[in-house]
């Protein structure tokens, strides 16, 4: 299952669409029980490494790793819900930023759920604001 923010095709198999344009993120559903999204942004990735990791300080977030500005490893309860995050940024040839997230579902139906309730639109949402 592949949802989509754009007429922009994902890239092949789990390889990061290096090649993505700026703006609208890609997620996927894949392996059983993940979630990948991808985006490509305009700045940098120290400033932007900041503003999506921000929200991980609360009670609802546990830090297993984290690599600034590059890579994030964490746990979000969602209400009774446990997801593993990993983030990882790489900075373009080009000044931009791809960002490459996967989420980790306890199974393949919470993870459709999530998918089912708007997840790619509300982190389109999230991201477009950065």
């Amino acid at each position: 299952m592949t949802m989509m923010i754009s007429g922009v095709a994902p890239g092949a198999g789990d390889a990061a669409p290096i090649d993505h344009g700026h703006g609208p993120c890609m997620v996927s559903a894949f392996s059983g029980n993940r979630i990948r999204i991808y985006r490509r942004f305009d700045g940098p990735r120290e400033p932007l490494f900041a503003a999506l990791t921000a929200d991980t300080s609360g009670p609802d977030c546990k830090i297993q790793e984290m690599q600034a500005p590059g890579r994030i490893v964490y746990n979000r309860t969602f209400g009774n819900i446990d997801v593993l995050s990993t983030m990882l940024m790489i900075s373009h040839e080009d000044g931009g930023t791809l960002m490459t997230m996967e989420l980790w579902y306890p199974d393949s139906a919470t993870r459709d759920a999530a998918l089912e309730s708007g997840l790619a639109e509300q982190m389109e949402a999230l991201y477009a604001a950065q």
